[in-house]
């Protein structure tokens, strides 16, 4: 009687087993199929939490606006899935390649929508003498990558206006805008900002957006 139940205790243990590790290979509880549905409801939030800020950010801190994510999301994908990004590190978990398909696939939307009715509004790619023309046309694209809070150059913080106003301020001369030290390093032939070639590909900023700067000084940096 004794050997008999330790017998069914056996084939109680092992088919539980079975289950367990069955389970396991099927995907876990918060795997990509039990926490989102393709184009269902995934918003910036989502991948900015759970893959941007975690894997992204500490080379392009862009990322961390919804108006750049949203931009690149398409190379973004292309990326990851070839198991490029994120650089010097593990590739991305199935669920958060997923997360970010379903993100595109959503639309790429930046929260849920309240009113479908309601068109977005408009935006604007030309350059201006404003801090919002300027993050987006010149500084996100040109300097972010160094001169953030995680960057090589984080002594100059353009990554966000309040980095800015603690940081780049200092080097601008508000009664000789075009002697400020921010325009002659733009400006430096030899050494200039961004570096040349080799040691970035990060092309110079142009005549015009030079220009453009000295306005936004001469303006207050409104």
């Amino acid at each position: 009687m004794k050997r008999f139940i330790l017998y069914i205790a056996g084939i109680v243990f092992f088919t539980g087993c079975g289950n367990f590790f069955h389970s396991k290979s099927g995907g876990s509880s918060n795997g990509p199929n039990s926490t989102l549905e393709v184009g269902n409801g995934v918003v910036f939030a989502d991948v900015r939490d759970r893959v941007f800020m975690s894997y992204c950010v500490r080379c392009h801190v862009q990322y961390a606006d919804y108006t750049f994510a949203k931009k690149d999301i398409k190379q973004i994908l292309l990326s990851v899935e070839n198991n490029r990004m994120p650089k010097n590190a593990a590739p991305l978990s199935q669920e958060l390649k997923d997360l970010l398909k379903a993100w595109d696939q959503n639309g790429s939307p930046d929260q849920a929508a309240q009113n479908t009715q309601t068109p977005p509004p408009a935006t604007s790619d030309e350059l201006a003498p404003t801090w919002d023309s300027l993050y987006a046309n010149i500084f996100v694209p040109k300097c972010v990558v160094c001169h953030s809070p995680n960057g090589v150059a984080k002594w100059i913080d353009v990554s966000s206006r309040a980095g800015m106003a603690k940081t780049l301020i200092k080097h601008i001369n508000f009664a000789k805008p075009e002697d400020s030290y921010l325009v002659s390093r733009l400006k430096d032939k030899e050494e200039p900002m961004p570096p040349l070639p080799p040691d970035s590909s990060i092309p110079q900023l142009t005549e015009k957006e030079v220009g453009v700067v000295i306005e936004w000084i001469k303006a207050g940096l409104p």
